[in-house]
């Protein structure tokens, strides 16, 4: 959000806000989540950053995930479909 959006601290703060108020459940990052991450990355050439957010989102077993930057169709670890909707 600072860099794509150019958004300041603050407003990044109120948004965090916004989602902490509006999301049922977080997902926490944990070391079995940074280690699921790692295997993903190996497997699947992801960059850190990414297979961090779809580790977390096998974790919550998710089976959609909408990203802009990934591969439209691939599916990981044969139940999480990355859906690009700008494709």
């Amino acid at each position: 959000m600072r860099k794509k959006l150019g958004f300041d601290i603050s407003s990044v703060k109120i948004v965090v806000d916004r989602i902490a108020n509006e999301c049922t459940t977080i997902q926490p990052l944990t070391i079995e989540t940074l280690r699921h991450s790692l295997d993903l990355s190996e497997r699947y050439g992801f960059s850190h950053f990414d297979s961090l957010i779809i580790a977390s989102a096998l974790d919550a077993d998710c089976t959609k995930f909408y990203y802009e930057d990934m591969h439209h169709g691939l599916v990981v670890n044969q139940r999480l479909t990355i859906i690009n909707l700008f494709v």
